[in-house]
């Protein structure tokens, strides 16, 4: 049935059944092939990322950070590309009912460090901050290999997540 919405409300309810069917179709093609989509996505995105040698550390953190809060989204259908990196590991409390499993403990706290350093390179460039003394520690800009370091933390944190995904749960339903 083809749907003509008017108005924002309309516009809205046509949005989120689209997304339901999509959503249906994403997991019977996962049932289907044994593999989850959206990690297999993020990977490739992330990888292709650290092969991109032409993007400064502002695109790169930037990059990073869109390809993992929208693997996130979907993974655990709640909206991390909304929230601020320090609330990340609250969000994940309630994702889990209030007990972060053990497993995946390490992947928050490396997702969550992920986004801390690079809000931290995308928004000190050239203050104050990034000026003072050891520029080491201060300079808004990766360090050598920090790419690849930033890159495995992530890769690492969706392995933990993909083998956790029996026990992960979103409001009392298995995420699949």
């Amino acid at each position: 049935k083809q749907e003509n919405p008017s108005g924002l409300f309309e516009h809205k309810k046509t949005a989120n059944r689209g997304g339901k069917v999509a959503q249906k179709a994403r997991i019977e093609l996962e049932k289907q092939t044994g593999k989850n989509v959206i990690s297999s996505d993020a990977v490739k995105k992330i990888k292709r990322l650290l092969k991109t040698s032409k993007v400064t550390d502002i695109e790169f953190c930037s990059s990073m950070q869109a390809i993992t809060r929208q693997y996130l989204d979907f993974r655990f259908d709640f909206r991390f590309s909304a929230i601020s990196s320090s609330s990340i590991p609250a969000v994940f409390e309630k994702i889990c009912a209030g007990q972060i499993p053990s497993e995946i403990s390490e992947a928050v706290d490396n997702i969550t460090s992920m986004f801390i350093r690079t809000d931290y390179i995308r928004y000190a460039h050239d203050s104050i901050d990034s000026q003072l003394y050891p520029p080491q520690e201060h300079q808004a800009a990766l360090i050598k290999n920090e790419r690849r370091q930033l890159v495995q933390m992530i890769l690492n944190a969706i392995e933990a997540f993909e083998s956790d995904a029996n026990t992960m749960e979103t409001e009392g339903e298995v995420v699949s």
